[in-house]
């Protein structure tokens, strides 16, 4: 449960790079963690939005009867 909070932490969490690093290197890494969040989130979405299937149906895709 705490990594799927993390998870969306992840662009706050990366602030302080700011102020540890010049801004030459704290920028790019930075927009590095934002498109890796927004790979993650739009994976997530698109997983949610599948249909569920359970018992016969899912088992008509998998070819077990």
């Amino acid at each position: 449960m705490l990594m799927c909070y993390l998870i969306l932490m992840m662009p706050p969490l990366a602030l302080p790079v700011f102020w540890l690093w010049p801004l030459e290197i704290a920028a790019p890494a930075y927009w590095d963690v934002l498109a890796l969040s927004a790979w993650i989130y739009y994976l997530t979405i698109k997983d949610m939005r599948r249909p569920v299937k359970t018992g016969q149906e899912a088992l008509l895709d998998t070819g077990v009867k």
